[in-house]
């Protein structure tokens, strides 16, 4: 009875234990935010104030005038111990895979305004022993044409599911 007490308790602290991890700038999960990013309209400073400084900053200079490319990233998995102690976990989910990766790239013309911002989320659907594996991928673009006009928008969708 001892026994069976001791793994009742085991099982059921491994059960508190699933938590949701998540590196990066977690703003990027709201994408209310993201959307008041505007190719054509948000400054830099906006953006900033928006998301706060990018994980990654890049510029170059072209016949006089300076480009940059800002790049925020963030990832999000919820983490079940039962998979772990079970061991399928380790095998066929990995470690590290996250369930939601987010990339945000904003791309600025020379006068500060956002040229073109890009979104691809990832979400990750990893086999266990009763499923399939999926992985679908979404990128969102808006964009200048040549810097001036009105911005394009697009869309573009990606999958994968194992059988």
């Amino acid at each position: 009875m001892k026994k069976m007490k001791n793994r009742l308790i085991l099982c059921l602290g491994l059960v508190f234990l699933t938590g949701c991890i998540s590196i990066g700038n977690e703003r990027l999960a709201d994408d209310a935010i993201v959307a008041k990013i505007k190719a054509g309209e948000t400054t830099k400073d906006q953006v900033t104030s928006l998301l706060g400084e990018p994980s990654i900053k890049r510029s170059s200079v072209l016949m006089g005038a300076t480009y940059e490319w800002w790049s925020y990233r963030y990832s999000s998995s919820v983490v079940n111990p039962l998979k772990y102690v079970l061991l399928y976990g380790l095998f066929i989910n990995g470690i590290g895979t996250p369930d939601v990766y987010r990339e945000l790239n904003v791309f600025y013309g020379p006068d500060g305004t956002v040229a073109t911002r890009s979104l691809v989320t990832t979400s990750y659907e990893l086999s266990g022993p009763y499923s399939w594996s999926k992985v679908a991928s979404t990128a969102k673009v808006e964009t200048l044409p040549s810097g001036f006009g009105n911005p394009v928008r697009f869309e573009d969708q990606v999958g994968y599911q194992d059988r």
